[in-house]
């Protein structure tokens, strides 16, 4: 069953529940199920390339784990035949498309500012924001990027995400949808914060939250209809 609903949707690492996470063919899924943008997690290799994944190491098809800081772009594609570079997500989807990247803790914000740096310099640069938990990467992206829509993850603490977000310039905030409830997002919505929580795979949750949230983060966007 579709439910309709009038909030954004996002793919979550693509669209995980019907494809491989964060890898082309997930975006493509995503794409399919007419979402109207994507979140996608970022590490970036020893030789600074930015590449698609949620976790710090790689497994191959013999079971290895190869920490992705540690080795070049090459030595892991080779290792990992869907393994997607940003550059490649950002060029397979539609300008028209939201694109959330997240950029995990403690990873190296200089390759991401090079990659970005043509980007924004456009006259109309292609939908995309910044997400992370790391609250320093996104103060050095503020100061590059000025332009650039921001949007702080935050897993539990709403004293936390607004202090930090008020000093970061944005109202939008990413945060885990365990510990949401219906008064806390009505007051958020009365003070401007624009929350889409994740990851909310039932519908039925996101229909009861629907006046309270810009969108959802989801791993099955073919549950929703616009």
């Amino acid at each position: 069953m579709l439910y309709t609903v009038s909030m954004i949707i996002i793919g979550h690492r693509g669209a995980r529940g019907l494809a491989p996470e964060n890898t082309l063919a997930g975006i493509k899924a995503a794409l399919e199920a007419n979402v109207d943008g994507v979140e996608i997690d970022v590490r970036v290799t020893s030789d600074g390339v930015v590449v698609l994944s949620h976790d710090a190491f790689i497994v191959d098809s013999n079971g290895g784990n190869w920490k992705i800081s540690q080795h070049t772009y090459d030595f892991l594609s080779n290792r990992h035949d869907s393994l997607a570079t940003l550059s490649e997500a950002i060029v397979a989807l539609p300008s028209t498309c939201l694109l959330r990247i997240e950029i995990k803790p403690d990873e190296p914000v200089e390759p991401l500012v090079a990659l970005l740096r043509p980007i924004m310099a456009v006259q109309e640069p292609p939908k995309i924001s910044v997400v992370s938990f790391d609250y320093k990467l996104l103060k050095t992206l503020h100061t590059t990027f000025p332009e650039l829509p921001l949007i702080l993850n935050e897993k539990w603490s709403s004293v936390r995400a607004q202090i930090r977000a008020r000093k970061l310039g944005t109202k939008r905030l990413q945060m885990n949808q365990r510990w949401l409830w219906r008064g806390f997002l009505r007051a958020m919505k009365h003070g401007s914060y624009l929350i889409t929580p994740y990851t909310v795979n039932s519908p039925g949750q996101a229909k009861r939250w629907e006046r309270y949230v810009e969108g959802v983060i989801t791993d099955y966007p073919d549950r929703f209809s616009k």
